[in-house]
C-alpha cells in the first residue's frame, strides 16, 4: 500500500481505517485524503483510507521504517505480523508457506527449534462456517414454508374463482371452447397473479438493500454493505411465476373438466 520510495525515506504518511476516518471526519471521509494528522506528537499526512474489511476499520497504518523512527526509536523487534488469506479454503496452504518462509528466514532445520509460533483463527473459523451453514439451511426452511403457503393460498383462490365463474364455464363450454382453452385461461390468470406478488416482493427487496447501502455504512458499519444481484432478483422473481403455475394447475384442471349442463345448472 505505499510506494518503495516512501518505504524507504520513512515518509510520515498514513492510511486510515474506515471507521477511524469518519470519527475523525465525519460522514465526509473523502476529506481525509490529503489532510494532516497528529499521532502523539509526530504530524502524518494522511495518503487514503482503507475499505471497509473488519479490525482495521479502527487502524491507522504506516510504512515500518516510518514506525520504527519516528514512533518506537531503535527497535527492529517486530512481535507479530498479521496474514489475511484470500480464501478459507486456502488457510492451511498459506501457513505452510509461511512457516516455509520462517524456516529459512531463521535459519531453522527442526521444526522443534522453532523460535515462532504460528496461529491460526481456525476455531473461529469453523464456528463462522457452521453458523453460515446453520443460518443457510434455516432460511432455505423459512423460504420453503413461505413458498408452500403461498403456493396453497394461491390454489385456494382459483378454487373459489372456479366456483363463482362455473355458469361462465358452461356458456363457453356450451358455444364451443375447448378444454385447453379454459385450462390455459386459468393458468395465465394464477400466473399473472403470482406475477404480480414476484414484482412486489421483489421491488421491497431491492428497496431494503438500496436502503441498507446507504444507511448501514454510516450507522453500523461493521454488519457490512448488502450487494444487490441481478441474478437472484431474477431468479426470485422467476420462483414467484413457477409457484403461480403450478398452483394454478389443479384449479385449472378442475375448470377445464367441467361438464357444461351441469356448469350452466349450478
Amino acid at each position: 500500500m505505499f510506494t518503495e520510495d516512501q518505504y524507504r525515506d520513512a515518509a510520515r504518511v498514513t492510511l486510515l481505517g474506515s471507521t477511524m476516518a469518519a470519527a475523525l471526519y465525519g460522514d465526509n471521509t473523502a476529506a481525509a485524503v490529503g489532510s494532516n494528522i497528529f499521532i502523539g506528537r509526530q504530524e502524518f499526512t494522511v495518503i487514503g483510507v482503507l475499505a471497509l474489511v473488519g479490525r482495521s476499520d479502527f487502524s491507522v497504518m504506516m510504512p515500518m521504517t516510518t514506525a520504527r523512527s519516528v514512533l518506537y526509536g531503535s527497535r527492529r523487534a517486530i512481535n507479530g505480523i498479521g496474514v489475511l488469506a484470500t480464501d478459507m479454503g486456502q488457510v492451511p496452504t498459506v501457513v505452510k508457506q509461511i512457516r516455509e518462509i520462517m524456516d529459512r528466514r531463521h535459519y531453522v532445520d527442526d521444526s522443534g527449534h522453532r523460535d515462532y509460533s504460528v496461529s491460526v483463527t481456525q476455531n473461529n473459523i469453523s464456528t463462522a462456517a457452521g453458523l453460515l451453514t446453520v443460518m443457510d439451511w434455516l432460511t432455505l426452511g423459512v423460504t420453503a414454508i413461505a413458498l408452500l403457503l403461498g403456493a396453497l393460498g394461491l390454489a385456494n383462490i382459483m378454487l373459489i374463482t372456479v366456483t363463482d365463474r362455473t355458469p361462465e364455464i358452461g356458456i363457453r363450454k356450451a358455444i364451443g371452447a375447448r378444454r385447453g382453452v379454459i385450462l390455459r385461461q386459468f393458468l395465465i390468470e394464477a400466473v399473472l397473479i403470482a406475477g404480480m406478488g414476484g414484482l412486489i416482493g421483489v421491488a421491497l427487496g431491492v428497496g431494503l438493500t438500496i436502503t441498507g447501502q446507504h444507511l448501514l455504512p454510516r450507522y453500523a458499519p461493521m454488519w457490512g454493505v448488502p450487494a444487490l444481484s441481478i441474478p437472484a432478483v431474477a431468479i426470485a422473481f422467476g420462483t414467484s411465476l413457477i409457484i403461480g403455475l403450478l398452483a394454478g394447475c389443479y384449479p385449472a384442471i378442475r375448470a377445464a373438466r367441467l361438464c357444461p349442463m351441469d356448469a350452466l345448472r349450478h
